[in-house]
C-alpha cells in the first residue's frame, strides 16, 4: 500500500490472526524490514491455539522469512519473540541490522535473548550489526533515525523498553513505534510528537484485555489518552493501531472516540488488516469461539472423573522423536533455541510467546530423562543464566533459565537430556508426575 513515497506491506499482525507487527517498507528503492517476527499465545481462556491460528502462524512465518531475505536493512526494536526470527539466523546473513542496544536500558530477559541471538546463534558474525538507540543511519537514499529507549507500555513496566524509528526519504517520513502501547509513556509520546507530519504511523495500542489484571487500568487509560493526543497533534495522516489492542474483542469500543476525532481531522485510524485491505481476523481473541465450533476436536485430551487427561495419540495426530544426547542442552544453553522446546520469558508475569518450530506450527511437550549438574569454567563472569527444567508453566513442562551469581573460576550449570519430544497439542502436566 502506498503512503507518499513509501510502499508499505504489513506482513503479519494481531488483526491478521497472529502476534506481530512485521512490516516491509520500500523507501525510495531501499527495502527495510521492521520487527520481522510472528508468534501466537500458548494459552488463552485456558485453551491452546486452534488449528486456524496455527495455519495463520505458518503463513505469517513464511511471509516474514521471505521478507527478511529480500530486505537490505532489518530493524529489531526489542527482543520479544514476536519481533524477530530467533530460530532462523541464516535469514540475517549479509544484512545490515539496526538493533535495540542489548547492553543499556534493557531488562534481564531481553539482555539474555539478545546474547543468544547475537552470540549463540552467531548473528553477530554473519550480519553487519549496529545498535540503534538514539542513532541516525544513512541508507544511501532514505535515512532512518531512532528514539532513545522508551517504555514498552507504562513507565517502569517489567516488560522492558523498545526503540521507535522514523524513516525519511523524498521529504516525507514514516514512523514505526512498535510496542509503545498507546503510547502510555510520556517520553515516547513526546518523541512521537516531535516527529509530527508523517505519512504513516504504525504502533501498538494498549493491552485492554489485561486491564486490572496484568496491567494497571491506569496504564491502559494512559495509552488510550496517548493515542488521542497523537491524533489531535496530527502526528501522521494515517495511524495504524494494532497488536496488543486487537487481542480484545471489544477493541472498537475503546477507540470509537479516537476514530471520530481522526475522521473529523481528515485522518485515518485503522488496524493493520484494514490498512492492507483485509478483513479483521482476531483469532487469538476468538479462540474460545473457534474451539466451540463443530469439528474443532478435543485438542488432544479428554475428560474423566479426575479432570483432563491426555487422549491416546493416533497416527497422524502426534509425532514422537526418540531422544538422544544431541537433543540435550549444550554449553551455555545456546542450542535450546533450535529445539522444539517451550522457553519461558521473564516478563513480570506475562505469558510467553511460543513460536512453533519450523513451518508446521506445532506445540511440544518436553520429557526430560534426567538433569546433569556440571561445573564449567567460564572465566570471570558477573553472572550466568542457567537453563533448567521448570514445573507447571503455560504449556509446561518446559525449559527455562535463572540468573546465577558466578564465582571467579566456575559456575554450576544444569544440562538436561531430553528423553523424547511429543509433537501435538497437549494439556498441561507436571514433569515426572
Amino acid at each position: 500500500m502506498r503512503a507518499g513515497p513509501f510502499e508499505v506491506s504489513v506482513l503479519a499482525a494481531d488483526s491478521m490472526g497472529v502476534r506481530s507487527l512485521a512490516t516491509l517498507v520500500d523507501a525510495c528503492g531501499t527495502l527495510i524490514g521492521l520487527d520481522l517476527g510472528a508468534s501466537i499465545a500458548p494459552r488463552r481462556y485456558g485453551l491452546p491455539p486452534h488449528r486456524r491460528e496455527l495455519e495463520a502462524l505458518s503463513r505469517a512465518r513464511s511471509a516474514v522469512a521471505e521478507a527478511a531475505r529480500k530486505a537490505e536493512v532489518i530493524v529489531v526494536t526489542h527482543y520479544h519473540y514476536d519481533h524477530y526470527m530467533r530460530d532462523e539466523p541464516e535469514v540475517y546473513r549479509g544484512k545490515r541490522l539496526l538493533l535495540k542496544n542489548p547492553s543499556s536500558d534493557v531488562n534481564r530477559s531481553q539482555r539474555w535473548r539478545a546474547r543468544v541471538f547475537l552470540e549463540g546463534m552467531r548473528v553477530m558474525r554473519i550480519a553487519e550489526v549496529h545498535y540503534a538507540d538514539g542513532g541516525s543511519f544513512d541508507l544511501g537514499g532514505p535515512r532512518i533515525e531512532f528514539s532513545r529507549a522508551v517504555w514498552h507500555g507504562e513507565p517502569g513496566t517489567p516488560v522492558g523498553r523498545v526503540v521507535m524509528a522514523r524513516i525519511s526519504c523524498g521529504g516525507e517520513s514514516l514512523i514505526f513505534a512498535s510496542d509503545v502501547q498507546g503510547p502510555a509513556d510520556p517520553g515516547a509520546l513526546g518523541e512521537l510528537e516531535s516527529w509530527r507530519g508523517a505519512r504513516l504511523l504504525e504502533l501498538s495500542g494498549p493491552p485492554t484485555y489485561f486491564a486490572g489484571l496484568k496491567v494497571p487500568e491506569s496504564a491502559v487509560d494512559a495509552g488510550l489518552a496517548g493515542l488521542m493526543h497523537l491524533i489531535k497533534s496530527e502526528v501522521a495522516e494515517t495511524i495504524i493501531v494494532d497488536h496488543h489492542l486487537l487481542r480484545d474483542l471489544n477493541y472498537r469500543g475503546y477507540i470509537s472516540g479516537h476514530e471520530e476525532e481522526a475522521a473529523r481531522r481528515g485522518l485515518r485510524l485503522v488496524t493493520a488488516a484494514e490498512f492492507m485491505g483485509r478483513e479483521v481476523e482476531q483469532l487469538e481473541a476468538l479462540r474460545r469461539r473457534l474451539w466451540s465450533e463443530p469439528g474443532s476436536g478435543s485438542v488432544g485430551f479428554e475428560a474423566d472423573e479426575e479432570g483432563e487427561r491426555p487422549a491416546p495419540t493416533s497416527r497422524g495426530q502426534a509425532a514422537l522423536l526418540d531422544g538422544s544426547p544431541e537433543h540435550g542442552l549444550r554449553h551455555r544453553a545456546y542450542q535450546p533455541v533450535h529445539l522444539p522446546a517451550v522457553l519461558e520469558e521473564y516478563q513480570g508475569g506475562y505469558a510467553h510467546d511460543l513460536v512453533p518450530v519450523g513451518y508446521v506450527g506445532v506445540f511440544v511437550d518436553v520429557h526430560a530423562r534426567e538433569d546433569h549438574p556440571a561445573r564449567e569454567p567460564l572465566g570471570q563472569p558477573d553472572h550466568y543464566w542457567l537453563y533448567q527444567l521448570a514445573g507447571i508453566a503455560p504449556l509446561g513442562p518446559e525449559v527455562h533459565y535463572h540468573a546465577v551469581v558466578a564465582g571467579d573460576e566456575a559456575v554450576e550449570v544444569v544440562h538436561a537430556q531430553l528423553h523424547r519430544l511429543v509433537v501435538d497439542l497437549l494439556p498441561r502436566r507436571r514433569l515426572g508426575r
